[in-house]
């Protein structure tokens, strides 16, 4: 509701925005300041993007043979169950 689209935020605003919906301002303005997760956050996206990620949601569900079954966006519970289903038969 408070944010743009299409990357038209304004990043100045996190903080204000964070306060606004009732988180502690300073901890989050301390969080931003805080570059401890840039890595971990660039791993992951590395990761999403190697495996087939373009976008969230992005899931994988690894059967037990190690086979791979991507889940794009967001998906009913059946579809994401009959891939699960699917994904358990995958032994060999």
């Amino acid at each position: 509701e408070t944010t743009p689209s299409n990357d038209g935020l304004d990043l100045n605003l996190l903080p204000q925005i964070a306060a606004d919906i009732g988180l502690n301002k300073s901890k989050f303005e301390q969080c931003l300041d805080d570059n401890n997760f840039a890595q971990h956050i660039e791993d992951n996206y590395q990761d999403a993007t190697t495996s087939g990620g373009t976008g969230t949601p992005y899931s994988v569900i690894i059967a037990p043979n190690g086979k791979t079954f991507p889940v794009t966006g967001a998906q009913p519970y059946s579809s994401v169950k009959a891939l699960i289903d699917l994904a358990l038969k995958e032994t060999t």
